[in-house]
């Protein structure tokens, strides 16, 4: 379906060590088998306030089997993050594996990602992970066994146990009493199609987007340095962000010596960020030219009614010839130079490729 309308709200409370899946059925136009899998290692206290969504998911691409892109409330398409080793981080290929192969990564990857840490309490530290996030049903690749998932995951230690504490982030906010032990508080929500049932139940790609997450987090432009070309931000260095619909773009947490003896806060405004741009091909547009008869040589620019979807400047790469005359690429200037022969209707293609390649159309 391309509309997701309905909501569901859970809350799922653990002791340590305990994993709870929740499998709920959401009937709209056809059933939908949305599945969370909730971990708390700390009392939740207060109703979660959501942050947003996304917007779009794109097709299935032939060769990683996983949805193409996600394309959050922005407009901003982000693909699989693999086969960049300094931009994406994702599980390496498993040579033994025929699909990991094919697909260029192993059990996991992202397509978007932003973590944020800081130190917190007594010689503590906290941990904010935010996804959407490609896996396998039984971990290692296997067909049809693929999920997605947005992810919202909080891990903090080092909390005076039985404290209250408020942890605000991108997409909403949450409180918890901090529990006692190494770790004070430990929560994760997946949201997406994980009930996934190999060769039997296939991912439903949109549930995806009934997630928190959302819109994606990017490097904030003002900030210096950019992002790398291509990418929305780089998973290896820490910068300042922007995309969240609260205007909360850092990871807060709130309560007594949080920050440590006699600071009741604890704050990061610096993520780690991974995302690399859909660049979606050019859309090309049937081209007529009336050339009177005894013409020779005449440029005709067939890029003049042609776009972009992400605005990226489009060239021609490559023409056919047509059954009389020639037709040439004019060097640097968008344009073909078409030299008649026969009078009569002539054919010829072109092709328009965006500045980043491999996206012909």
């Amino acid at each position: 379906m391309n509309q997701l309308l309905s909501k569901a709200y859970i809350l799922g409370l653990r002791a340590m060590g305990e994993r709870r899946r929740i499998t709920l059925a959401v009937f709209l136009l056809a059933a939908v088998s949305l599945s969370m899998s909730v971990w708390l290692g700390a009392t939740a206290t207060a109703t979660h306030v959501p942050g947003g969504h996304l917007a779009a998911v794109g097709p299935v691409n032939a060769q990683t089997h996983f949805a193409e892109w996600y394309e959050d409330s922005n407009g901003l398409q982000l693909k699989l993050c693999i086969n960049d080793a300094f931009l994406c981080i994702n599980d390496p290929v498993d040579p033994g594996n025929a699909l990991s192969v094919e697909s260029g990564f192993g059990a996991e990857a992202f397509w978007w990602a932003a973590d944020a840490h800081m130190p917190v309490g007594t010689g503590g530290s906290a941990l904010l992970v935010l996804a959407v996030e490609a896996a396998y049903a039984n971990d290692d690749p296997e067909a049809n066994a693929q999920m997605s998932f947005g992810r919202i995951r909080v891990r903090a230690s080092g909390l005076v146990p039985g404290a209250s504490y408020r942890v605000i982030h991108p997409y909403g906010e949450k409180d918890y009493v901090a529990e006692a032990g190494a770790v004070s508080i430990r929560d994760t929500i997946d949201i997406g199609c994980l009930g996934v049932i190999p060769g039997a139940v296939a991912c439903d790609w949109n549930l995806a987007r009934l997630s928190n997450v959302g819109p994606f987090l990017v490097w904030d432009p003002a900030v210096a340095p950019e992002a790398p070309p291509g990418a929305i931000g780089n998973p290896a260095v820490e910068h300042k962000v922007i995309g969240s619909p609260f205007g909360t773009n850092h990871f807060r947490i709130e309560g007594l010596n949080a920050g440590g003896p006699g600071v009741n806060f604890a704050q990061t405004d610096l993520f780690l960020v991974q995302g690399k741009l859909f660049d979606n091909p050019p859309t090309a547009v049937n081209d007529a030219v009336n050339i009177p008869v005894g013409s020779t040589a005449r440029p005709i620019d067939v890029l003049a009614n042609d776009s972009d979807r992400d605005g990226n400047t489009i060239t021609v790469s490559a023409v056919t010839q047509p059954a009389s005359g020639a037709v040439a690429i004019e060097a640097g200037a968008g344009r073909v130079i078409f030299t008649p022969g026969a009078a009569g209707s002539q054919t010829f293609n072109y092709t328009a490729s965006s500045t980043m390649p491999g996206n012909p159309t």
